[in-house]
């Protein structure tokens, strides 16, 4: 078995050889199949799987540490997140929550590549709030009818699997969720596109899926019967947020990595204050890595917020600090560059308004201590 530095090693060579190259890649409309069939080859699409199932076995560490890696060395965020949530949610979900029998059909598949799961649980208009979801699983019978309609469905639109949670009823006043594994090919599913369109973090696609009535049967629900929301939904926010605070690290890198060369270009003409700016920015960065690994190593008990929510306000700042020393240097910089910088802002807002509404409470909370 592969360690963690030859993952990591492989993962970094691939990037700099396939994905750094093509900078229209961040504005693709269409995804890459090409790179994703290429990325299955090279042994990149089971790295957290469980080696029985034919992956690299990595933890969330490992996988948040090479996701890094990954994101600096393509420069590319957009299909670093469409590989990290290949991986992850073939980990997260299916792996850790899914039957033997689920494990046995979907792990394989998803470890060579041949199949990407994704996560079908924000709705038009309610996101992931319990109070305002609609989208229903009725039984009927052995089976179960899915419908409703599903949002910013990453990896949607190239996703052999979806994990989706329904309603199943409700308990003293309070909806019940359930959560299913559905063939993206099953009868009744609508691929539609997001109206309107997300314009960053190109070449990653997402949609909406429309469910018609579609039939699953028992054992397609993972994490139990009623689990739905705790088990799944919550499990999905909190992990997905967390690693994925590694590919923005990746991304703050592969700008510095920019500055770099442009600096390399324009030596003669550069102050000593240039590089006492860009030694604080190395600085920086290397800080906010190690918040977005104690955040992951937090994952190993129950998992917390704390270290994620540090990380969002420093990495504003640091955004802003290397836009100010693009200026600053006042020379040419690849357009790529700024969409990187537009990849990571929006990147941020992203559940802008949960983040908020935690802030607030830990502000009101410190305060009450204080009386």
């Amino acid at each position: 078995m592969n360690t963690l530095e030859e993952i990591k090693q492989r993962a970094v060579e691939f990037a700099r050889e396939n994905i750094a190259p093509r900078h229209d890649l961040l504005e693709a409309e269409t995804f890459p199949h090409d790179i994703w069939s290429a990325m299955g080859q090279a042994g990149l699409m089971g790295i957290a799987i469980d080696p029985r199932f034919g992956g690299s076995g990595l933890d969330f560490a490992g996988l948040a540490e090479t996701c890094e890696a990954f994101a600096e060395a393509s420069a590319c965020p957009g299909l670093t997140m469409s590989w990290l949530g290949h991986n992850l949610m073939g980990r997260l979900l299916i792996q850790n929550v899914g039957t033997p029998e689920q494990q046995e059909v979907w792990l394989p598949r998803i470890a060579s590549g041949e199949v990407t799961p994704a996560v079908a649980i924000s709705e038009p208009g309610a996101g992931a709030h319990p109070k305002r979801m609609t989208a229903t699983a009725d039984k009927q019978g052995d089976e179960y009818l899915l419908k409703g309609m599903k949002a910013f469905v990453t990896n949607g639109p190239i996703a052999g699997v979806f994990v989706t949670v329904m309603m199943t009823g409700s308990r003293g006043g309070r909806k019940e969720f359930t959560a299913f594994l559905v063939p993206s090919n099953a009868e009744g599913i609508s691929i539609l596109p997001m109206d309107p369109p997300i314009n960053f973090l190109h070449p990653s696609p997402h949609c909406r899926v429309k469910f018609d009535n579609v039939s699953v049967p028992e054992s397609a629900i993972i994490g139990g019967l009623g689990n739905g929301f705790e088990v799944i939904s919550r499990r999905v926010r909190l992990v997905e947020d967390i690693v994925g605070l590694s590919s923005l690290v990746g991304a703050l890198g592969a700008q510095i990595n920019i500055i770099v060369n442009v600096m390399e270009k324009n030596r003669d003409r550069l102050d000593e204050a240039a590089f006492v700016t860009l030694g604080e920015l190395i600085a920086k960065r290397h800080g906010l890595s190690a918040i977005a690994s104690q955040a992951v190593a937090s994952l190993e008990g129950d998992g917390n917020n704390d270290q994620a929510a540090a990380f969002r306000p420093f990495m504003r700042i640091i955004q802003d600090d290397i836009n100010h020393m693009k200026q600053d240097l006042m020379a040419k910089f690849p357009r790529h560059f700024d969409i990187l910088s537009r990849d990571i802002v929006k990147s941020l807002d992203i559940a802008r308004a949960a983040h908020t509404i935690q802030a607030s409470k830990r502000g009101a909370a410190y305060l009450a201590m204080r009386k």
